[in-house]
């Protein structure tokens, strides 16, 4: 008895490794390449191997506030969130703006349900359906100066669509001095791409009263 259970085990064992590695190598072309078309996604991740070089932020060109928000007001926060493509030819193009709704969340469900009020835009941290004073322009601008290194995919370039969020902060009256921000965050799926401060007078120091 212990011989015949010892046989079964050792039949089963590898009859398991078979199929196993039939699943990897079995769907064969009659050239002998395998057939990707028969192959799950899984599978195909553990086969395939590819080379993914994420985008690099080279440099983010300096911003500042438009004339009429420095004559008119004393203070402002505002935001926008644009999709932009960055193209494997290393130029920007078809920077428009998208709603603020999270990551993995479809476009088409802003302006309904949970995310009724959600826009693009925010003025002091409400949501809005656009930006005073030129801001929105002003914002597109400087995301298409931005000098950057396309994504690569086994060494060649490829085109990406990623995110860029711009916060405005300006707060400049003789009770503050310096303490304005322009923040620019770029992101894609993997997270954030690069972020900070590109506010032109960001170096003369913040002055309270």
């Amino acid at each position: 008895m212990q011989v015949v259970l010892t046989r079964v085990t050792a039949f089963v064992l590898t009859l398991m490794i078979g199929i196993a590695v039939d699943s990897l190598v079995g769907p064969l072309l009659p050239n002998g390449d395998i057939d990707l078309r028969r192959l799950d996604d899984n599978v195909r991740s553990q086969v395939f191997f590819h080379d993914v070089r994420p985008i690099t932020i080279n440099s983010v060109p300096d911003a500042d506030f438009p004339t009429i928000v420095k004559t008119r007001r004393p203070f402002l926060h505002a935001s926008v969130r644009f999709t932009a493509l960055f193209d494997a030819n290393g130029s920007i193009t078809s920077v428009r703006p998208y709603p603020m709704i999270p990551f993995g969340v479809d476009e088409s469900a802003a302006g309904s349900g949970e995310f009724a009020d959600v826009t693009p835009f925010m003025v002091d941290w409400r949501f809005v359906d656009s930006l005073p004073q030129g801001l929105t322009e002003s914002a597109i601008q400087q995301v298409l100066k931005i000098n950057y290194k396309p994504k690569s995919l086994d060494g060649r370039p490829v085109s990406q669509r990623v995110f860029v969020l711009t916060e405005y902060s300006y707060s400049e009256s003789r009770f503050a001095v310096g303490c304005s921000t322009i923040d620019l965050t770029i992101m894609d799926e993997t997270g954030i791409l690069w972020s900070g401060n590109t506010w032109v007078s960001r170096n003369m120091g913040c002055v309270l009263i």
